[in-house]
């Protein structure tokens, strides 16, 4: 607990001073869980002090691939207002329009989600001149001699084409009328029905990047396609100005440039096809999470057939909890496949009456036991998903949300990269008409 609120604001000015991003993320949960009510504008110059703690942010992300830590403060920026600007009512009425895109705000939306315009601006206006102080004094050896500008271009085309968040590898494939051409001209019936395989050759995916040193030219995917799912995107595309929701339009079954070759392909608002790529480690936590996904909603059938049979709502939940705690996610053998069957077999049997355990109820317990507890390749998570799809319980941009490791799915990522990159089309806006800062 606070002594008062002069003890938190100096300890927020402590943060600031010491760049201290932990300490100042965890003092603001503290003050959220207390509901306390704060003057933070009694901070002197704040919004220069939120700048240079974001940069000390970004410093650490860019080392650890996490962002996880300067999206915190952004977001802390955004819930108590602390980007309060010094505007006139018509400047701040004419923000929206004059300075933001759908696009734009509708990133700001999926990563923020309710926001001000004073907000807009400090994205919009500030951070970029933040980032740019920041640029222009980090100047390793190989760097000498390129220009500001040249600088600003050459990091937008690393985020855009082969950027590393949070140890997965995001890809541009390309736009998706040249993927559109490709999967019509090249793609190849797959083994299952349904399914076209198609090969990825090199492409926009090829860079050579004087910032990073990134060479790619030898890039030989394939890329695993559900046609009436893919169809119905390609619909969705042809009628719309923008996709705004990140549809899965293909799994990269092999060749990607994870360390296991794996991942999903999303079509994005700015008509691009990017691919994030996952290692072994990861793809095994893919799988978990997909389990979790199916456990969740094999309970939540099964309540629905055990209401409508009438049984005791009391008894229905001492059911579901028995089962939610007997079947484990993790990897099991076969052996203990059969050993939690037979304890789900006796258990029902002792509490449930004969004429409730019919024989399409058994059928339908075997097979949603079996589908959790068997070991299961990434590629049988993208078939479940696109079926789900196709019998519309899911749609093609829920998968982007549904892929997640931790608190980070694929959504966010693929929102945290044309964050970065809107950042860096402002920050070359402001060099181009400053000149320098």
């Amino acid at each position: 607990m606070f002594a008062d609120n002069e003890a938190i604001i100096n300890r927020i000015s402590q943060c600031f001073k010491t760049g201290n991003v932990t300490g100042f993320i965890e003092l603001f949960n503290s003050i959220s869980k207390q509901e306390l009510s704060l003057d933070f504008q009694k901070i002197i110059n704040l919004k220069e002090k939120l700048g240079g703690l974001l940069v000390v942010a970004l410093q650490s992300s860019i080392q650890t691939s996490d962002f996880s830590s300067f999206f915190k403060i952004l977001s802390i920026i955004n819930k108590y207002q602390l980007a309060k600007q010094d505007k006139t009512k018509e400047e701040i009425s004419n923000i929206d329009t004059s300075i933001a895109s759908d696009s734009f705000l509708e990133n700001l939306h999926n990563l923020f989600g309710t926001f001000t315009s004073d907000f807009i601006s400090f994205i919009k206006n500030d951070l970029p001149i933040f980032n740019m102080r920041f640029l222009m004094g980090f100047t390793p050896e190989f760097l000498l001699e390129i220009s500001q500008k040249d600088r600003i271009a050459e990091i937008k085309s690393y985020v855009e084409n082969n950027f590393y968040l949070y140890g997965f590898r995001v890809r541009k494939v390309g736009n998706f009328d040249s993927y559109l051409k490709n999967y019509y001209n090249n793609r190849k019936p797959y083994k299952e029905s349904g399914y076209y395989s198609l090969r990825i050759k090199g492409g926009a995916s090829l860079i050579s990047s004087r910032f990073f040193f990134e060479f790619y030219d030898s890039i030989r995917e394939t890329h695993l396609i559900r046609e009436d799912v893919f169809n119905s995107i390609i619909e969705q595309y042809q009628n719309e100005e923008s996709v705004f929701g990140y549809p899965c339009v293909s799994m990269v079954v092999s060749g990607g440039i994870g360390p296991q070759g794996k991942g999903f392909a999303y079509l994005t608002p700015h008509s691009e096809v990017i691919e994030v790529c996952s290692d072994a480690r990861q793809n095994k936590a893919y799988i978990i999470e997909f389990k979790k996904f199916l456990k969740s909603r094999f309970l939540s059938e099964l309540e629905k057939k055990l209401q409508t049979r009438g049984i005791d709502i009391g008894l229905i939940e001492e059911i579901i909890d028995f089962l939610n705690s007997l079947i484990k996610v993790e990897f099991v053998s076969s052996l203990q496949i059969n050993l939690v069957w037979d304890k789900i077999e006796a258990y029902l049997e002792e509490k449930l009456e004969k004429a409730d355990i019919s024989e399409e109820f058994i059928v339908f317990l075997e097979k949603s036991i079996y589908n959790i507890l068997v070991p299961v390749k990434i590629e049988d998570q993208f078939k479940t998903r696109m079926d789900l799809i196709k019998d519309n319980k899911l749609s093609a941009s829920d998968i982007s949300k549904l892929v997640s490791l931790g608190s980070i799915s694929h959504f966010d990522i693929l929102c945290q990269r044309r964050f970065f990159l809107n950042l860096l089309d402002n920050m070359m806006v402001i060099y181009l008409r400053e000149g320098k800062l």
